[in-house]
């Protein structure tokens, strides 16, 4: 198995704590931990410390803010910015 990679993602929202949650793949799936943040992390309503994410994804609740989780084989489409800059 190759060694964990390590990602920092940081939304700039005040219900989301500088370390929120982790995210590992593991051979069972995808498990989501959250760090005690303040404004905790929910699946499907429920709020939860640790998950094991089906093998179709779900969708994490960070604060106020929604993370989509899907696995790798699932096409993701985006549609065009309608931004003119970065």
């Amino acid at each position: 198995m190759p060694p964990p990679t390590k990602a920092a993602v940081a939304p700039a929202r005040a219900t989301v704590s500088r370390y929120h949650l982790e995210l590992r793949v593991l051979p069972s799936g995808v498990q989501a931990r959250d760090h005690g943040s303040r404004n905790g992390t929910r699946y499907q309503g429920s709020k939860i410390e640790a998950i094991i994410l089906p093998p179709t994804g779900g969708v994490l609740k960070l604060g106020d803010t929604e993370v989509q989780i899907l696995p790798s084989d699932v096409p993701l489409t985006l549609p065009p910015s309608e931004s003119d800059h970065f």
